[in-house]
């Protein structure tokens, strides 16, 4: 994922990696950068069933 430059603002110049920021807010609650819970943060929810069971994913 490329970073994006702001234009205007405070921020005017600055440069934002998607990537560290994905990876500094998923990795501490235990989600993986897919937006997917890993399966010690599903155990932790009492949900280690869910976490027995493949992932689906559906399409609206």
């Amino acid at each position: 994922m490329a970073g994006i430059i702001y234009a205007g603002g405070p921020g005017k110049g600055q440069v934002v990696d998607f990537d560290v920021m994905l990876k500094d807010y998923y990795e501490p609650r235990k989600w993986r950068a897919n937006r997917k819970p890993t399966e010690a943060a599903l155990g932790e929810l009492g949900l280690a069933d869910v976490a027995a069971e493949p992932m689906r994913i559906r399409k609206l």
